[in-house]
């Protein structure tokens, strides 16, 4: 017998109390745990109804979840996601904000990452390592923009002049 067999009724005994409960530490073990399994849609659905159920994220729920968007490349879910924690103030907590600029690069945009950082009082490592990460990327693209024509185009400048 397949050991999944043997541990899916268990599984399911426990996310069936879980998705009962307003604990947000919780939602946030199952949502990780479908997170790191590369389940995304299955992660992002729980967070779906953690919300319905009326268990408030914090500051740990949203960087998995939008780790989950991001693998999922669901721009509209982080989109309504920001929104959530632009309302509910945990734009300043740093972890997600290291999150959200991830989670920016990962979807091409070299802009917000910027006005995130710049925004931000205190810049930890944490924040200074997704930068350096997000402007690896910026730089590739740029030099894939010039490589082809052999000319910057004027997307190409721009974007790379946000990061002077």
């Amino acid at each position: 017998m397949h050991p999944t067999t043997i541990f899916t009724p268990f599984f399911k005994s426990i996310t069936r109390q879980i998705t009962t409960e307003a604990n947000p530490s919780s939602w946030n073990a199952l949502i990780k745990s479908h997170t790191q399994a590369n389940r995304p849609r299955t992660a992002i659905s729980f967070y779906n109804q953690m919300i319905q159920n009326g268990a408030p994220p914090n500051n740990f729920t949203f960087p998995i979840v939008l780790k989950a968007c991001s693998l999922s490349r669901s721009s509209h879910k982080a989109s309504e996601i920001h929104a959530r924690i632009l309302k509910t103030g945990f734009h300043s907590d740093p972890y997600v904000q290291v999150s959200l600029i991830h989670l920016s690069f990962a979807f091409g945009d070299l802009r917000t990452p910027r006005l995130l950082f710049h925004g931000q009082i205190s810049k930890n490592s944490a924040l200074w390592n997704v930068m350096i990460s997000g402007g690896k990327l910026a730089l590739f693209l740029f030099q894939i923009g010039i490589s082809g024509s052999g000319e910057v185009g004027s997307w190409n400048y721009t974007e790379k002049r946000d990061f002077d």
